[in-house]
């Protein structure tokens, strides 16, 4: 593990790169390279190649025709679409019919003209809907999706859409404070992440260590956080509940807040957090007792997302809407400044961005419906 000057060091390098990536940013004008695109079809005829881009782009596919040279003459290739990743673009191809008997496939970008998909598709992430109970709710940058399981009660799965990333957490509870931290309630094992190869006293080594860092944290006797542990089966890893908070897990940096003392008549299968259950909180010396274990709030079902989606009502984002086309979702620009592409792209500029039935959107991205399961898109500026 690095410390001191090396740490220093690292983190003075990160701030250079982080420096120059903005700077890169900021002399494209905010655009960036998207590495992916559709290959339609290749045809020597130059005009057949025309009459198959214009078929396209009376489907609403963003169209375009390059041209290539080799020793048999010039090759006109018809491509489709800018994409931020491959996993866009391989959905994409999904919904393609053939062209001639050729059926379009993902290519590396060579040249895209201007005003070709001017905000480009990425999947941040894919959940199925299957047996699970879904709930969004906005941040103030971005937004967070709940996935909860209705068959195995456990800690719910958070997925944080923010700054471009995606970050997932496993928590009974999950908010922000007044500051907008991250707190969220959640296990802490007491054994190794591969406890099932570890011997006996591996395990039993890394529970000390951890019960130690847990009372440092609180500035209790281990004997005090040994007694808050609970198994919630026989063969399962002891664990603590723990209130953390930052971005981070408790053994990365994040601020330990709190452990959970569960009431002992509340059961052996751990604690009943349909209302949070019977748990009394041992509190660290610079967390409140009167504190408060933030929670989402205004969140949206997946139910009312799809009750208020309607039969292809648009939705709104920042600068654009969204409304179903056929497989795909058609993104129309309503006010190019707000979406970024001021001077590139024209009010009204639409086309067909990604694959999906659009559901709902927080501003900048946008959730979708595709056989029984939902993709979350973000989309980056070209």
């Amino acid at each position: 593990m690095l410390s001191g000057p090396a740490t220093a060091g690292l983190d003075g390098l990160r701030r250079l790169a982080a420096t120059l990536v903005a700077a890169l940013l900021l002399a494209a004008g905010g655009a960036q390279v998207v590495p992916y695109t559709v290959q339609v079809i290749a045809l020597s005829d130059h005009q057949a190649a025309l009459s198959v881009q214009a078929d396209l782009l009376r489907s609403g596919f963003p169209t375009y025709v390059t041209r290539a040279a080799s020793e048999q003459g010039d090759v006109w290739r018809v491509r489709v679409g800018a994409f931020a990743d491959r996993t866009s673009v391989l959905l994409y191809v999904s919904g393609m019919p053939p062209v001639a008997g050729v059926t379009p496939v993902p290519a590396l970008v060579e040249s895209i003209p201007p005003g070709i998909m001017p905000l480009a598709p990425r999947v941040m992430a894919e959940v199925p809907v299957a047996g699970v109970d879904i709930a969004v709710a906005e941040l103030e940058s971005g937004f967070v999706m709940r996935v909860e399981s209705r068959d195995e009660p456990g800690q719910a799965e958070f997925l944080l859409f923010s700054d471009g990333a995606t970050r997932r957490y496993r928590a009974w509870r999950l908010g922000f404070d007044e500051s907008g931290e991250l707190v969220r309630v959640r296990e802490l094992l007491l054994w190794p992440e591969n406890w099932v190869n570890d011997s006996a006293e591996v395990r039993d080594g890394f529970r000390r260590s951890l019960l130690a860092l847990v009372a440092e944290r609180l500035a209790v006797g281990v004997d005090v956080v040994a007694a808050a542990e609970y198994r919630p089966g026989d063969e399962e890893p002891p664990r603590l509940l723990i209130v953390e908070r930052g971005a981070t897990s408790l053994l990365e940096g994040s601020e330990l807040l709190a452990i959970g003392r569960l009431d002992q008549e509340g059961g052996e299968d751990g604690p009943m957090f349909g209302d949070f259950g019977p748990v009394e909180f041992l509190h660290a010396p610079t967390w409140p007792e009167d504190s408060e274990i933030p929670d989402l709030t205004d969140a949206l079902s997946l139910d009312d997302i799809i009750e208020a989606a309607g039969e292809g009502a648009p939705i709104e984002g920042r600068g654009w809407e969204a409304v179903a086309d056929g497989a795909y979702t058609r993104l129309t620009i309503t006010d190019p400044a707000a979406a970024g592409a001021e001077g590139t792209t024209g009010q009204g500029t639409s086309w067909r961005a990604s694959l999906g039935r659009p559901l709902w959107s927080e501003g900048s991205h946008l959730v979708a419906w595709l056989d029984e399961r939902l993709l979350i898109y973000g989309f980056v500026l070209r």
